[in-house]
């Protein structure tokens, strides 16, 4: 006979919501590798459409992930004040909305 693990207030929750929180929240966090997974197998091609050099492309990384470690300079003390919802909705909002405008980018 097996014993089952007292049920408390502290045990976590295994609800649906709670479990579709935790996807969610992976998800977020995994769009800051996402973001530079996508674009380091573009080099090339963007040093060789520009004319630039390949070390001039490879600043594009240095810049996004700038942009990943201001935001969350910016997004820590917004969340203190706004709490956590309205930051990440507005943020995800942006990234969003930019992704889809790089997409409809011609193409050569």
């Amino acid at each position: 006979m097996t014993r089952s693990a007292p049920v408390d207030e502290h045990t976590p929750s295994t609800s649906p919501r709670a479990t579709v929180v935790l996807v969610l929240l992976a998800g977020l966090v995994a769009l800051g590798p996402l973001s530079t997974d996508a674009h380091v197998p573009g080099l090339p091609m963007l040093a060789a459409d520009l004319g630039a050099p390949a070390t001039l492309a490879q600043l594009t990384v240095t810049t996004c992930l700038i942009g990943l470690a201001v935001g969350q300079l910016v997004a820590g003390p917004l969340s203190d004040a706004l709490g956590k919802r309205r930051p990440v909705l507005a943020g995800l909002a942006v990234y969003t909305r930019r992704r889809l405008r790089a997409r409809r980018a011609p193409a050569r």
